[in-house]
């Protein structure tokens, strides 16, 4: 009884769920894209409060979804504009952009 208890504290201490979080009223300070896995980047002037690694949020550009999160991301940055806001999935430090407004 005692191996599965510490098994199952031991699993739930090193896996890593993913959370969603929400930021409103940022800045893109960059824009880019990773042509080795197909996807886009961002970076605001303000890091992210969902922990980001590097403060960056990532765009997949494989599903429709994706560029056209990509595109409203050149968009906003085109005309400097707000993105009033933007949902994104954190996991392991990795931050998945699944909405955006501008």
């Amino acid at each position: 009884m005692k191996k599965l208890l510490c098994s199952v504290a031991c699993a739930f201490l090193f896996t890593s769920p993913a959370w969603a979080v929400i930021d409103a009223n940022r800045t893109i300070s960059r824009v880019g894209v990773q042509n080795t896995n197909s996807t886009a980047y961002v970076q605001f002037t303000v890091a992210p409060s969902g922990g980001c690694n590097y403060d960056i949020l990532y765009v997949s550009l494989t599903t429709d979804a994706g560029r056209a999160n990509y595109a409203l991301l050149l968009t906003a940055q085109a005309n400097r504009s707000t993105i009033k806001r933007v949902d994104y999935s954190v996991s392991s430090g990795t931050c998945t952009i699944n909405l955006i407004e501008i």
